[in-house]
Protein backbone atom coordinates (compact mmCIF):
# COMPACT_ATOMS: atom_id res chain seq x y z
CA UNK A 1 0.00 0.00 0.00
CA UNK A 2 2.79 2.54 0.82
CA UNK A 3 4.72 2.02 -2.09
CA UNK A 4 1.38 2.57 -3.95
CA UNK A 5 0.76 5.59 -2.66
CA UNK A 6 4.26 6.75 -3.16
CA UNK A 7 4.27 5.53 -6.53
CA UNK A 8 1.07 8.01 -7.11
CA UNK A 9 3.17 11.36 -5.35
CA UNK A 10 5.98 10.43 -7.73
CA UNK A 11 4.16 10.29 -10.91
CA UNK A 12 2.11 13.40 -9.57
CA UNK A 13 4.99 15.54 -8.64
CA UNK A 14 6.26 14.16 -12.01
CA UNK A 15 3.86 15.69 -13.91
CA UNK A 16 4.05 19.04 -12.16
CA UNK A 17 7.86 19.80 -12.93
CA UNK A 18 8.25 18.45 -16.56
CA UNK A 19 6.15 20.69 -18.30
CA UNK A 20 6.52 19.04 -21.97
CA UNK A 21 4.47 15.50 -20.87
CA UNK A 22 1.91 17.82 -18.57
CA UNK A 23 -1.00 18.05 -21.49
CA UNK A 24 0.95 20.67 -23.84
CA UNK A 25 0.53 17.44 -25.83
CA UNK A 26 -3.28 17.37 -25.81
CA UNK A 27 -3.38 20.51 -27.31
CA UNK A 28 -6.26 20.67 -30.37
CA UNK A 29 -4.35 21.77 -33.36
CA UNK A 30 -6.43 25.46 -33.91
CA UNK A 31 -4.74 26.34 -30.71
CA UNK A 32 -1.80 25.09 -31.46
CA UNK A 33 1.62 27.72 -31.50
CA UNK A 34 4.01 26.15 -34.56
CA UNK A 35 7.77 27.31 -35.48
CA UNK A 36 8.84 26.52 -38.58
CA UNK A 37 12.60 26.58 -39.50
CA UNK A 38 14.05 25.62 -43.20
CA UNK A 39 17.51 25.45 -44.30
CA UNK A 40 15.44 26.25 -48.14
CA UNK A 41 14.79 30.09 -48.45
CA UNK A 42 11.97 30.80 -52.01
CA UNK A 43 12.57 27.07 -53.50
CA UNK A 44 11.27 25.12 -50.43
CA UNK A 45 7.96 24.14 -51.89
CA UNK A 46 7.95 21.83 -48.80
CA UNK A 47 8.13 24.58 -46.07
CA UNK A 48 5.37 26.45 -48.32
CA UNK A 49 2.80 23.48 -48.51
CA UNK A 50 3.17 22.74 -44.70
CA UNK A 51 2.38 26.23 -43.71
CA UNK A 52 -0.37 26.56 -45.83
CA UNK A 53 -1.83 23.16 -44.06
CA UNK A 54 -1.37 24.39 -40.99
CA UNK A 55 -2.73 27.73 -41.17
CA UNK A 56 -5.51 25.49 -42.92
CA UNK A 57 -6.16 24.10 -39.14
CA UNK A 58 -6.01 27.34 -36.94
CA UNK A 59 -2.55 27.06 -35.98
CA UNK A 60 -0.27 30.06 -35.16
CA UNK A 61 2.44 29.54 -37.54
CA UNK A 62 6.18 31.70 -37.39
CA UNK A 63 8.55 31.01 -40.13
CA UNK A 64 12.28 30.98 -38.94
CA UNK A 65 13.65 30.88 -42.18
CA UNK A 66 15.45 34.66 -42.32
CA UNK A 67 17.78 36.09 -43.64
CA UNK A 68 19.25 36.77 -47.51
CA UNK A 69 18.06 34.14 -50.03
CA UNK A 70 21.08 35.11 -52.01
CA UNK A 71 23.57 33.43 -49.03
CA UNK A 72 23.86 30.55 -48.44
CA UNK A 73 21.66 29.31 -45.31
CA UNK A 74 22.57 26.58 -42.83
CA UNK A 75 20.71 24.46 -41.11
CA UNK A 76 22.27 24.16 -37.84
CA UNK A 77 21.47 27.83 -36.83
CA UNK A 78 17.61 27.29 -38.27
CA UNK A 79 17.16 23.91 -35.93
CA UNK A 80 19.08 25.79 -32.97
CA UNK A 81 16.29 28.45 -33.17
CA UNK A 82 12.94 26.73 -33.40
CA UNK A 83 14.39 23.83 -30.85
CA UNK A 84 15.37 26.64 -28.46
CA UNK A 85 11.72 28.08 -28.74
CA UNK A 86 9.90 24.52 -28.37
CA UNK A 87 12.37 24.06 -25.80
CA UNK A 88 11.28 27.40 -23.39
CA UNK A 89 7.91 26.39 -24.18
CA UNK A 90 7.56 29.42 -26.30
CA UNK A 91 6.28 27.24 -29.32
CA UNK A 92 3.82 23.67 -28.82
CA UNK A 93 5.60 22.78 -31.83
CA UNK A 94 8.40 22.81 -33.74
CA UNK A 95 8.94 21.77 -37.75
CA UNK A 96 12.35 21.71 -38.98
CA UNK A 97 12.65 20.82 -43.01
CA UNK A 98 16.60 20.18 -44.66
CA UNK A 99 17.61 17.84 -47.39
CA UNK A 100 17.08 14.87 -45.78
CA UNK A 101 16.11 15.99 -42.46
CA UNK A 102 18.26 14.27 -40.79
CA UNK A 103 20.93 17.15 -40.01
CA UNK A 104 17.78 19.25 -38.68
CA UNK A 105 16.74 16.47 -35.85
CA UNK A 106 20.39 16.30 -35.11
CA UNK A 107 20.64 19.56 -33.95
CA UNK A 108 17.20 19.81 -32.43
CA UNK A 109 17.55 16.91 -30.02
CA UNK A 110 20.38 18.83 -28.65
CA UNK A 111 18.17 20.68 -26.42
CA UNK A 112 16.12 19.87 -23.28
CA UNK A 113 12.15 18.91 -23.76
CA UNK A 114 13.04 18.77 -27.43
CA UNK A 115 11.76 15.33 -29.21
CA UNK A 116 12.57 15.44 -32.80
CA UNK A 117 11.74 12.76 -34.76
CA UNK A 118 12.91 12.52 -38.79
CA UNK A 119 9.92 10.73 -39.96
CA UNK A 120 9.11 9.95 -43.91
CA UNK A 121 5.65 8.10 -43.30
CA UNK A 122 2.15 8.45 -41.43
CA UNK A 123 3.02 5.65 -39.16
CA UNK A 124 6.42 6.95 -38.24
CA UNK A 125 4.42 10.39 -37.50
CA UNK A 126 1.76 8.88 -35.28
CA UNK A 127 4.23 6.36 -33.57
CA UNK A 128 6.78 9.44 -33.32
CA UNK A 129 3.47 11.29 -31.00
CA UNK A 130 2.12 8.23 -29.67
CA UNK A 131 5.05 6.56 -28.18
CA UNK A 132 7.93 9.57 -27.69
CA UNK A 133 5.78 12.56 -27.31
CA UNK A 134 7.96 13.68 -30.34
CA UNK A 135 7.25 17.87 -30.16
CA UNK A 136 9.77 18.91 -32.96
CA UNK A 137 8.48 17.24 -36.34
CA UNK A 138 12.06 16.97 -39.13
CA UNK A 139 11.52 16.13 -43.09
CA UNK A 140 13.47 15.81 -46.07
CA UNK A 141 12.66 17.90 -49.03
CA UNK A 142 14.99 15.89 -50.97
CA UNK A 143 12.96 12.59 -49.92
CA UNK A 144 9.31 13.75 -49.05
CA UNK A 145 7.15 15.01 -51.74
CA UNK A 146 4.87 18.09 -50.64
CA UNK A 147 1.47 16.14 -50.50
CA UNK A 148 3.07 13.37 -48.70
CA UNK A 149 4.52 15.80 -45.73
CA UNK A 150 1.28 17.14 -45.64
CA UNK A 151 -0.85 14.03 -44.83
CA UNK A 152 2.23 13.24 -42.49
CA UNK A 153 2.19 16.53 -40.77
CA UNK A 154 -1.99 15.91 -40.19
CA UNK A 155 -1.19 12.67 -38.57
CA UNK A 156 1.24 14.22 -36.56
CA UNK A 157 -1.07 16.69 -35.42
CA UNK A 158 -3.73 14.39 -34.25
CA UNK A 159 -1.85 11.85 -33.04
CA UNK A 160 -1.86 12.13 -28.95
CA UNK A 161 0.60 11.12 -26.90
CA UNK A 162 0.05 7.59 -25.34
CA UNK A 163 -3.04 6.96 -26.78
CA UNK A 164 -2.82 3.31 -27.24
CA UNK A 165 -4.39 0.11 -25.44
CA UNK A 166 -1.39 -1.42 -25.19
CA UNK A 167 1.62 0.63 -24.36
CA UNK A 168 -0.28 3.81 -23.75
CA UNK A 169 0.47 3.17 -19.79
CA UNK A 170 4.09 2.02 -20.60
CA UNK A 171 4.46 5.52 -22.56
CA UNK A 172 3.62 7.76 -19.30
CA UNK A 173 4.83 5.83 -16.21
CA UNK A 174 7.54 4.38 -17.40
CA UNK A 175 9.85 5.67 -20.83
CA UNK A 176 9.02 9.36 -20.37
CA UNK A 177 9.98 9.42 -16.67
CA UNK A 178 13.41 7.73 -17.70
CA UNK A 179 13.59 9.86 -20.47
CA UNK A 180 13.21 13.22 -17.85
CA UNK A 181 15.96 11.19 -15.33
CA UNK A 182 18.32 11.10 -18.54
CA UNK A 183 17.43 15.17 -19.51
CA UNK A 184 18.47 15.92 -15.43
CA UNK A 185 21.71 14.41 -16.05
CA UNK A 186 23.02 15.72 -19.13
CA UNK A 187 21.14 19.14 -19.26
CA UNK A 188 22.50 20.19 -15.87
Amino acid sequence: MKRTIMGVVLLFAFCLTVPAYSGSDQKDAAKMKVAVGSAFYGQGELKKTLIGRLREKGCEVRDFTEGDPAKKLDYPGIADQVAAEVSKGNYDRGILICGTGMGMSIVANKHPRVYAALVEDEYAARYSRIFNNSNVLCLGQFVTAPEKAADILDTWLDAKFADHPKWGKYCRETALPQIAEIEKKVFK
